[in-house]
């Protein structure tokens, strides 16, 4: 069996979190290994779909808004660093009702840390975003506009985060599924594929599979709650695509109202080149709902009712850009109970530092958590304000 000891860090699931990780450790000069159960960039988790929201006036809570502006100069200088457009701040738009709440909690985020936002609403919604109307149709009352949001590349995101850490020294290796590790006297032990690798510190950043990967081997389950569960996001080809553009069409979300799960979506991506997901099409999801599963079992085909019920969606709250879907994908969230993150050191052993729950929500960050990682992995603490996302919260 293979032995090695020459690693500082192990860095268990690479996706987005998890490169990231590697990339600011890699950066530091620190020994890094990084092992992924499939291959980097696989569509079978959360780190995909050609496009991922990003904004930063924050309803789920004010206190993300520090993180959400170092991600976004995270992103900057990752673009600036591997020549790869990664970025599009085409904006992005919340759309509801004079009560909707996502708006009011946006609303107040950006009041509170000085985010640009505009107001629109009747005619001047209307005149600015025809999307959203039938001709003939009441439509949404009130719009958030945030014009510095918009949308990044996910799969984009990780080939620059895997470019820059193997430039810097790390090493990453694929298909090497990790079975179990241990905390010893000196350090961390981790079995994956054919061997066994030691090193001083462990970051487990494996996403939907967290829920069976945080657990050691000798010990009983720690108090992290997680469930994944499967989500599906589909891509609109519009019949018109001039008015779905990035250009005239923000990056967006519909407010249902009365507790249902908000419908979101994204412009066509002009920078999108053939090979990548959703190529000349708008994404359209709903963003929260989904069936618990296992992600070693899921059933990754969209069914004809599932698509049916998206193109209702799509009718309902877009009317003025007909079109249809033309593709699905399923992807995952893993879910927290309070729909928080989770970034902090295993509550069983402080040489473990993890990052989960981000329940669907989380590709937005993904710089600055690589650096909260690689705070608490070399140092054990940050500076960095992620206080609110501890695991102790679930004790």
């Amino acid at each position: 069996m293979n032995r090695e000891r020459d690693s500082e860090v192990i860095v268990i699931g690479l996706g987005g979190m998890g490169l990231a990780a590697c990339r600011e450790l890699a950066r530091r000069g620190v020994r890094v290994l990084g092992l992924e159960q499939h291959t980097i960039g696989h569509a079978l988790g959360s780190s995909h779909g050609g496009t991922r929201v990003v904004r930063q006036a924050y309803f789920e809570h004010p206190d993300y808004v520090p993180l959400l502006r170092r991600a976004m100069d995270g992103f900057l200088r990752l673009e600036q660093e591997s020549g790869l457009a990664l970025l599009e701040r085409c904006g992005v738009v919340i759309v509801g009702g004079l009560d909707s709440s996502l708006i009011s909690a946006s609303a107040g985020a950006a009041a509170a840390h000085g985010i640009e936002v505009e107001r629109l609403e009747g005619t001047v919604l209307r005149a600015r975003l025809p999307q959203f109307f039938a001709k003939d149709d009441v439509g949404p009352s009130l719009g958030l506009l945030e014009p510095g949001g918009g949308f990044v590349r996910p799969e984009r995101v990780l080939r620059a985060l895997a470019m820059l850490s193997m430039r810097d020294g790390a090493r990453l290796r694929e298909r090497v599924p990790v079975r179990s590790w241990r905390t010893t006297s000196d350090g961390v032990e981790v079995e994956a594929g054919d061997g066994r690798f030691r090193a001083d510190r462990v970051v487990i950043t494996a996403g939907a599979w967290n829920p069976a990967v945080l657990v050691a081997r000798e010990a009983r389950p720690g108090p992290l709650p997680l469930t994944a569960v499967r989500q599906v996001q589909s891509w609109l080809r519009p019949h018109e695509p001039r008015l779905a553009d990035a250009a005239r069409f923000p990056a967006w979300l519909v407010d249902r109202g009365e507790g249902a799960a908000p419908l979101y979506g994204v412009p066509i991506d002009a920078a999108a080149t053939p090979d990548e997901p959703g190529f000349g099409c708008a994404k359209v999801a709903v963003h929260g709902e989904g069936e618990p599963c296992d992600p070693d079992r899921v059933d990754r085909t969209v069914s004809d009712a599932e698509l049916t019920a998206i193109e209702a969606l799509a009718r309902q709250h877009l009317p003025g850009l007909p079109g249809r879907l033309e593709s699905a994908r399923v992807c995952l969230y893993t879910n927290s109970p309070d729909g928080h993150f989770l970034i902090d050191r295993h509550p069983l052993d402080e040489r473990v530092a993890i990052a989960a729950g981000f329940s669907g929500h989380g590709f937005k960050f993904v710089p600055v958590v690589g650096e909260a990682l690689a705070d608490l992995a070399t140092t054990g603490r940050t500076d960095l304000p992620i206080g609110f996302l501890a695991a102790s919260r679930f004790s």
